[in-house]
């Protein structure tokens, strides 16, 4: 009888939300706030290809031209600089893609800048992002419909997409620059959970 009550007693412990049961470490452990990660495991060389077959194989056919072979160092990141440019569009109409790397030399952020008054290459910085989130390894059809929902909201906001294939949350920022209003400015930064609003 004993050994019943017992059992009975555990059983209910178990079940009862207040008991810190074998469960609450788990709880805990799900409660840690989301922890700031790259955005990807590769350096920049192998992700720069990823980002010319994922243009091509998109059919988006950006012209893409690495503005530095070497990095711009700085304390915590280094940084390559590449412009993006739809077919004929002129220099002036080109955004600029910052591809931060980490001393270690894996890619940890991207940004992408351009004026604000600078609606061709607003189009080439849309279309930057959406090559970007396919190097990054968001699948093709999500990445459409990423798209689809991004050019449908005005600026500024931010959203998450889940990058399953890298087990990463991808934080999205389209907005003013920091730097400047008169810049628009798109943020990729990644966490190491989902958020309750990720796509």
């Amino acid at each position: 009888m004993f050994r019943v009550l017992l059992v009975l007693l555990l059983l209910l412990m178990g079940s009862c939300s207040s008991f810190a049961g074998p469960y609450a470490r788990a709880d805990a452990a799900a409660a840690k706030p989301p922890v700031l990660v790259q955005v990807s495991d590769k350096k920049f060389t192998e992700f720069y290809e990823d980002i010319l077959l994922h243009n091509r194989a998109k059919n988006v056919n950006l012209h893409l031209e690495k503005v530095n072979e070497e990095p711009v160092e700085g304390e915590a990141y280094d940084i390559y600089l590449v412009a993006a440019k739809r077919p004929n569009a002129s220099d002036k109409q080109s955004a600029l893609i910052q591809i931060f790397t980490n001393k270690a030399g894996y890619v940890s952020k991207i940004a992408i800048l351009v004026m604000m008054n600078n609606q061709e290459g607003i189009r080439a910085a849309c279309l930057s992002e959406y090559v970007l989130l396919g190097a990054l390894g968001i699948p093709d059809h999500t990445d459409k419909m990423f798209m689809k929902y991004v050019l449908s909201h005005r600026i500024p906001f931010t959203t998450a997409i889940w990058d399953e294939w890298a087990n990463r949350n991808l934080v999205v920022y389209h907005g003013p620059s920091p730097v400047s209003d008169a810049a628009f400015y798109i943020r990729i930064t990644a966490y190491d959970k989902r958020f309750p609003n990720s796509r």
